[in-house]
């Protein structure tokens, strides 16, 4: 019946738990200034449970037809609201025809006086409370016109809603009603409602003030506020503590300590705390202390690190240890060296420098003990330093051996010496000499065109840790000059060359080609054109070439074939030849190394010496232009 008569719900807005807006009762929630706001989850009813939206008892509100709980009343706003829409809205209802359209029926005019009452749900107010007073008027008609009075003076908006904060105590408040309907529907069109005296008592605000008894403190280190209530009320006190503007635990009261705040705080916190008070006629229900900063001092620990003059010396030597610390307190700190597994007395105390004989490796630490913290905030007194390695290397013995491939060589050769130290260290140097007097370069090899009896050694200087002598001579190694051969000759037999060295020692050559591949006989068969001649090589030295032979040259045979007339494969690795066509069919013999004629035949397209050996052969024929000869290499 509410939601007919224009009426929305005590929780109008609300959602869930949050408290629906209330900033104006006239235009937020459920628009009725005498009932206050809930949340949707009012379902018990308990009218002295606490009202989350207030802070006080919800009271009748749990009673309210439209809340969410027990359902047997309205509040006078709401009786006034819906008067006021049955009056004006929905007056079609006094002579409605059932389902008869509203729209399409005139309204019955009808003599009838106005009328207008105003109530509040109290008298009693504290100063710069806020004071509604609703009226509810009967033939009022669709716009009719309110006139406030206070003390019979006009005041206040053409609403059937008063609302004033600055009444006085002992102000009397009235209502005139101007009705819209005219002559023919009331008798008078105004009408003056009942008088409401207002009674204002003086408001006294609550305080509340919050102190630290340190408001800096170390890291990690709790800290303790106290909250001081001043007219707080009857009753134990709620308070709620804000850290940041973020509510810090939960709100609680009834009696509990809840007035001391202990926590760990973080470095630039501010602190507050909210005062519930119970007071009657306290301003607002909330109020906020002052702030309390909180600092925090970074925790810190002393450090300390330790170095040496070497950490790698032969074992004797001495070195030198130094410490450096930070945060080591307001006088000088205790410094304890240690070597591995032993504390280290003996060798010093104190920062350094301290110098220490090393005779084997070791592994040396420092501690540090802070003697006076002078008030800072250390969270650890004591600290050692990384340990550090000291490594004590025994003398090493040098050495150097230099080698060479051969220490035979062919005259106008080169020698390549190569040293290989022992011990010689990252850089080692050299200083090579031949007979003793110093030459070549500082490298670990040497090149060398000798001479016969050549005597080459070498010297080490190391630069490896701990080396016992340097330099150190090398052995010697002595190199000897092998004979050159004779200049070879060489003879033209015209279809061939001969040497005077055997097989195998020979290698032919042609002028602007270089070594001719395989032409290592003692005869060569040349088969193109041009100038050829012989070195020899034995004991693994060569001769000086040979003269020159001009091929074809005067002792020549004549008519040898042009490298485009070929039998083919040549050579051949099974002795079987294609034969050129304009060839086939022609007379033929084949002809040895030493000029033997070892077979005669008549051409066919492929041409078979399978019953010869490997080497070098001439076929001779007869063709369009004279006598013909090939050059046929047979290579098993």
């Amino acid at each position: 019946m509410g939601h007919a008569f224009g009426l929305r719900h005590t929780f109008q807005g609300a959602v869930g738990t949050t408290c629906p807006p209330n900033a104006s009762c006239l235009t937020q929630g459920d628009m009725i200034c005498d009932t206050e706001p809930v949340t949707d989850q009012v379902v018990a009813c308990d009218p002295t449970a606490i009202n989350p939206c207030t802070g006080q008892p919800f009271g009748d509100v749990v009673y309210n037809y439209m809340g969410a709980a027990c359902h047997d009343r309205f509040t006078a706003g709401q009786n006034a609201h819906m008067n006021t829409v049955l009056t004006t809205l929905r007056w079609t209802l006094d002579t409605s025809l059932g389902g008869t359209s509203l729209a399409l029926i005139p309204p019955t005019p009808a003599a009838n006086t106005p009328t207008i009452s105003i109530s509040t749900p109290q008298t009693s107010y504290c100063t710069n409370s806020q004071v509604i007073i609703t009226a509810t008027a009967t033939y009022a008609g669709a716009n009719p016109v309110y006139q406030w009075k206070i003390n019979g003076v006009n005041a206040g908006p053409n609403s059937p809603t008063f609302v004033s904060t600055t009444l006085n105590s002992g102000d009397v408040i009235s209502c005139v009603l101007t009705s819209s309907y005219g002559a023919t529907c009331v008798t008078t069109n105004t009408a003056v409602s009942n008088s409401i005296t207002i009674t204002i008592s003086s408001t006294i605000a609550p305080s509340i003030s919050i102190t630290a008894a340190n408001t800096t403190v170390c890291a990690s280190t709790q800290v303790s506020i106290t909250a001081t209530a001043l007219n707080q009320g009857p009753t134990i006190p709620f308070f709620q503590w804000y850290v940041n503007g973020f509510p810090y635990g939960p709100v609680t009261g009834n009696g509990s300590t809840t007035n001391v705040l202990t926590y760990y705080p973080s470095d630039g916190d501010v602190v507050t705390c909210k005062l519930l008070a119970s007071t009657s006629c306290s301003p607002n229900p909330w109020y906020t202390s002052n702030a309390v900063t909180i600092n925090t001092i970074p925790s810190i620990a002393p450090t300390i690190a330790i170095s040496a003059s070497d950490s790698t010396v032969c074992s004797g030597s001495t070195i030198t240890l130094n410490a450096t610390y930070t945060n080591g307190g307001t006088t000088t700190p205790t410094i304890t060296w240690m070597i591995l597994n032993s504390m280290a007395g003996a060798i010093g105390s104190g920062p350094g420098p301290i110098t220490l004989v090393v005779d084997s490796s070791i592994q040396i630490a420092a501690m540090l003990n802070v003697n006076n913290t002078g008030g800072l905030c250390y969270y650890q007194t004591v600290s050692v330093s990384d340990w550090l390695q000291i490594i004590a290397d025994t003398p090493v013995v040098a050495s150097v051996l230099i080698s060479t491939p051969d220490t035979m060589f062919c005259p106008g050769s080169a020698l390549q010496f190569t040293a290989t130290p022992v011990n010689g260290g990252v850089n080692p140097l050299y200083s090579w000499m031949v007979n003793g007097a110093p030459s070549g370069v500082n490298t670990g090899t040497f090149s060398l065109s000798p001479a016969d009896n050549d005597v080459i050694t070498t010297q080490l200087f190391s630069n490896a840790a701990c080396v016992a002598t340097s330099p150190v001579a090398s052995n010697s190694l002595t190199v000897h000059e092998l004979p050159q051969p004779p200049t070879p000759v060489v003879t033209d037999f015209g279809t061939y060359f001969s040497s005077n060295y055997p097989n195998g020692q020979n290698q032919w050559h042609a002028v602007g080609v270089g070594p001719l591949a395989g032409e290592v006989n003692q005869l060569f068969y040349p088969s193109f054109s041009g100038s050829f001649y012989d070195v020899v090589t034995t004991v693994g030295c060569a001769s000086a070439p040979s003269d020159t032979l001009q091929f074809p040259g005067t002792n020549a045979v004549t008519g040898l074939s042009s490298p485009d007339e070929v039998f083919y494969p040549n050579p051949s690795g099974t002795g079987e030849f294609l034969t050129p066509a304009y060839l086939q069919g022609r007379q033929a013999v084949i002809i040895n190394s030493i000029g033997k004629v070892i077979k005669a035949l008549t051409l066919e397209r492929k041409l078979t010496l399978n019953e010869v050996p490997a080497g070098v052969y001439l076929l001779k024929t007869e063709a369009a232009g004279g006598t013909k000869y090939f050059r046929l290499v047979v290579a098993r």
